[in-house]
């Protein structure tokens, strides 16, 4: 109506009507352009297709504005000529009247060889360059004119305000989507050359605006599809290694990136490995910066700990395209992680009321079904979380497992009614069963066969059914001798075979057609087994226990050729191969899921969080080798400092809380505090418990701390105002239990460097020095505050304490007060401990609220940089 009625209504109309092919839609947008605009006009039609691509194939809507600043041409004349067809007002988002209308641009056959007709590649390669100049153009350091580097993004003060006056809609666009757009277009010369000075150039400050913006995910994503994109490109290998380098530090300090955008010049960058190519390259033009001296050289293996709920873990499944795992949750909910990103895809999926026991992705990745204790079935959009089919309730009793058909057309669920059912995955309705046992039905899956479905009972038997008639296809097959966990047809060689792994702690492999057993009953776990599967070859088995371990065996000859494993902290129960085979997913009721090398058992490279819930105490080892760090949950673990790995744990130390944690002199041992009232010491190397869970009476344990002497004896600190000295290998106390009058809650103790003296600070606001043997008071500093936390400088000669959000430092021997720092006034943080490094003079502050990294340097505290995730920070003293 636009084209007929803006000029000449009868003639346009009468033409429209008259055209030979017909009156269509395709017609009609011929027309209306072809009489719109000066399509001869060269200059006219060049300017009109680039405005034709940010139409088509731009991201996010424009404004005129942003367009012209995006092209550098004037785009509000060639809108007017193309005003039939959008809606558009000076200022405003310009937006088409119809997505019919790009859909007509970009396909070939309907608008081919017309001016206005759209190439993808070509569209994308006008976006791509127009980004990349704008990025060279407008990215500079410090964008945002911060004038304090130590604060949040989410503490700076009208942050909002600021991007929109300094970080233009162009360089947003640009920042966001330059990596949507390059991967979509042929890299030539042209193109190579114009990313490589972009990367050697604007990389840490393209970073700098995705901080600030929110979007450090979607920088980590774009990396991945650049990386991805130049392994086609021909002779460029340093530009693929800086890429991938790049991506590695995204991936290592992402957290504390998408938290603080001073984060990534005042840590990222100085904490780089030496031979990192970004750390080489911008490393002296941010000289000014923290210069660690003990770098590694190179990035480390991480583990692939994958930590996004606090909830156990009961099931796992890896979609085919292995980008993503489903879980399911003690919660209810399942949660949709994104392996490359290192999050969650998606919100959780909420509809279950109780625990989620089964998830299975269906062939084609698209749908994911789902068995619950609340009795139903779900089948949901892996893409939106959204429930398609369901809930199903004819079972009477739980769901524990669900499985899709090889062809995705029907799945099978099996409960503790007794019973398994198959369903039409598409609607939903009632196919066949129920089909009974004589016992409970933990587990089933399909053969390549859809009419036969394997299952297994408490009883111990593996069934195998011939659905459409209800009929036992062979006598049920018995060789366990406890009641059967997991089943899993082979889909190679025609599903001949069958796993199977039983309450009895072993695993079985079976021959389908004739029911014998052909490998087992196979050894190796020392508990149930809950979960087995083999790998898409049929060649291998991935088994997941109680014991908290992980096997693969190798199904021909029963051998297990890699693991067991000892990463995972509890039960283990649902273990997966990603669909080439090379991976194995496992989660547990730790809340954890780990992806594992299949051949090696080797945990795989990638960013981790030590915990998934709060650090509240860490210590050195007193070489500084390791660093054990616990949490608010019980869990206690340790680090190889230069390394990262995980070299104990996670160990379920206590619980309740864990106050205070310390490595003996020789750091054989690690002995824990915690709210649970108990004392535990743990050989450091093997994570098993040597001595404890000690408790002289009940009140919380909030510090301890071994002796540097070598003599073993640790010290505690109760909430009752008690300490007490411990011989901490024979668990028995050999001084105290010590009380000063009038003391408070022991918030810390820590012995002096000899050994000889003990100094606590406690809630009534004293600081104390008592001698070790006979708890005598040699030194006391009142009327502080409250405190809660305190060191002693290796020295001997300096007292450290935090009061709120002040430091003090005091003369150890005198007790004068030397001087006292205002830390993070803008936050107003607390310190939640102080720990020394012993080999070198540093002060380790942990913040609980603003979570900050900081350098003290005498005689005055300067904040340093902040860190949104670790709450670590080494300050030399």
């Amino acid at each position: 109506m636009r084209f007929i009625s803006r000029y000449r209504p009868q003639q346009r109309l009468d033409e429209l009507i008259n055209r030979q092919e017909g009156f269509n839609l395709d017609a009609l947008y011929s027309v209306a352009l072809q009489n719109s605009a000066p399509w001869d006009d060269p200059c006219f039609s060049k300017d009109a297709r680039n405005v034709l691509s940010c139409l088509a194939f731009g991201r996010t809507p424009m404004t005129n504005i942003t367009m012209e600043n995006l092209l550098q041409q004037h785009c509000a004349e060639v809108l007017d000529h193309l005003s039939c067809v959008l809606h558009w007002k000076p200022g405003e988002m310009v937006r088409v009247l119809h997505t019919s209308f790009v859909d007509y641009l970009t396909d070939s056959n309907r608008s081919g060889g017309t001016p206005w007709g759209m190439d993808a590649e070509t569209g994308h390669q006008v976006l791509a360059s127009t980004c990349l100049r704008v990025l060279h153009s407008e990215l500079k350091f410090n964008i945002c004119k911060l004038e304090d580097s130590h604060v949040m993004n989410a503490d700076i003060f009208n942050l909002v305000e600021r991007i929109n006056l300094l970080v233009s809609p162009q360089l947003q666009y640009s920042a966001c989507f330059l990596f949507a757009h390059v991967q979509e277009m042929q890299l030539d010369s042209v193109a190579l050359k114009s990313l490589e000075v972009f990367f050697l150039n604007h990389v840490l400050h393209w970073l700098e605006v995705m901080s600030l913006l929110g979007q450090i995910p979607d920088a980590k994503a774009g990396l991945q599809a650049a990386a991805q994109h130049l392994k086609l490109a021909s002779n460029q290998d340093q530009l693929r290694s800086f890429v991938a380098d790049t991506l590695t530090l995204v991936t290592a300090f992402s957290p504390a990136m998408q938290s603080s955008a001073p984060h990534i010049y005042l840590s990222a960058l100085p904490f780089a490995p030496a031979l990192s190519p970004i750390k080489q390259h911008f490393g002296k033009t941010f000289s000014r910066t923290l210069r660690p001296q003990t770098l590694a050289e190179d990035w480390p293996n991480r583990d692939q700990l994958l930590q996004a709920v606090p909830s156990p873990i009961f099931t796992v499944d890896l979609a085919p395209e292995n980008v993503h795992i489903a879980y399911g949750c003690l919660d209810g909910a399942i949660r949709l992680w994104d392996i490359s990103a290192g999050a969650l895809a998606i919100p959780p999926f909420r509809g279950h009321s109780s625990t989620v026991r089964s998830v299975k992705f269906s062939p084609c990745g698209s749908y994911i079904a789902s068995g619950s204790d609340d009795k139903s079935i779900r089948i949901w959009d892996a893409k939106t979380g959204e429930t398609l089919v369901g809930p199903l309730w004819e079972h009477t009793g739980p769901i524990l497992c669900v499985c899709f058909a090889p062809n995705g057309s029907q799945i099978v669920s099996a409960s503790s009614d007794c019973s398994f059912q198959v369903w039409n995955a598409h609607t939903g309705e009632h196919i066949a069963g129920p089909f009974p046992h004589p016992g409970v039905v933990q587990a089933v899956d399909f053969a390549s066969m859809v009419s036969h479905v394997v299952s297994g009972c408490d009883d111990g038997k593996l069934r195998i059914w011939n659905i459409e008639d209800c009929s036992l296809v062979c006598p049920p097959l018995e060789g366990h001798g406890g009641p059967i966990s997991s089943v899993h047809f082979s889909q190679y060689s025609a599903g001949a075979y069958i796993v199977s792994g039983s309450m009895d702690q072993t695993i079985c492999v079976w021959n389908a057609t004739t029911g014998n057993m052909v490998a087992g009953p196979l050894l190796g776990h020392t508990g149930p087994v809950h979960s087995v599967q083999f790998s898409p070859n049929s060649q291998y088995i991935a088994s997941g226990s109680d014991d908290k371990t992980v096997c693969v065996w190798d199904a021909c000859t029963g051998t297990i050729i890699a693991g067991p494993t000892t990463r995972h902290a509890a039960s283990v129960m649902s273990v997966g191969f990603s669909s080439d085979g090379h991976t194995i997913v496992s989660g547990s009721t730790d809340a954890t899921l780990r992806t594992w090398d299949s051949q090696t058992l080797a945990l795989l490279a990638t960013n981790f969080q030590a915990h998934r819930n709060q650090i509240t105490c860490m210590s050195f080892s007193s070489d500084g080798t390791w660093i054990a760090a616990a949490s608010d949950q019980g869990i206690l673990e340790i680090w190889d400092t230069m390394t990262g790995e995980l070299v104990t744990g996670p160990i379920q130390a206590h619980l309740k809380y864990i106050n205070s944690i310390c490595f003996s002199s020789k750091y054989a041992h690690i002995a824990s505090a915690s709210d649970d009232q108990t004392i535990s010491v743990w050989n450091a190397q093997s994570g098993q418990c040597i001595v404890g869970p000690l408790q002289e009476h009940t009140a919380d344990v909030n510090s301890v701390d071994f002796s540097p002497d070598g003599s073993e004896r640790l010290a505690s600190g109760h909430s009752d105002g008690i300490i007490c000295v411990w011989d901490s290998n024979a668990g028995t106390i050999v001084a105290g239990p010590f009380r000063a009058p009038g003391a408070g809650e022991i918030n810390t103790v820590r012995f002096s460097p000899d050994g000889v003296r003990i100094i606590s600070a406690d809630s009534s606001g004293f600081i104390r020095i008592c001698d070790s043997e006979t708890g005598f008071i040699i030194l006391g500093i009142p009327n502080l505050g409250f405190l809660n936390c305190l060191d002693i400088s290796p020295n001997g000669w300096y007292i450290a304490a935090g009061l709120g959000s002040t430091l003090g430092i005091w003369d150890g021997t005198s007790g004068t007060l030397i001087e006292t720092f205002s830390v993070l006034p803008i936050a107003q943080a607390r310190f939640q401990q102080c720990v020394s490094h012993q080999t070198a003079p540093w002060l380790l502050l942990v913040a609980q609220i603003a979570q900050c990294v900081s350098e003290i340097c005498r005689p005055r505290i300067r904040p340093k940089h902040w860190h949104s995730m670790a709450t670590i920070v080494l300050c030399p003293l």
